[in-house]
């Protein structure tokens, strides 16, 4: 599985520890990192969390939502 194997390559190369990994929200891959460098912290990127956040506004709110989220 991919989500896996990046860390587990990561540690393989001589990694002994990631301080944070800014991760896509992919389902499994911060049960991989943990399992293969357990001490690394899982952020979720703000892009795909503000992408994310648009899904549950509806169309016509989506610019007023942009515009607050900008902010952040």
């Amino acid at each position: 599985m991919f989500r896996g194997k990046v860390p587990n390559d990561l540690r393989n190369r001589g990694a002994q520890d990631i301080l944070i990994a800014a991760v896509d929200g992919l389902k499994g891959f911060q049960q991989a990192t943990e399992a293969a460098i357990p001490q690394t912290l899982i952020q979720t990127c703000i892009v795909h969390l503000l992408r994310h956040s648009m899904n549950f506004s509806g169309y016509k709110d989506r610019k007023a939502v942009a515009a607050a989220l900008k902010a952040i």
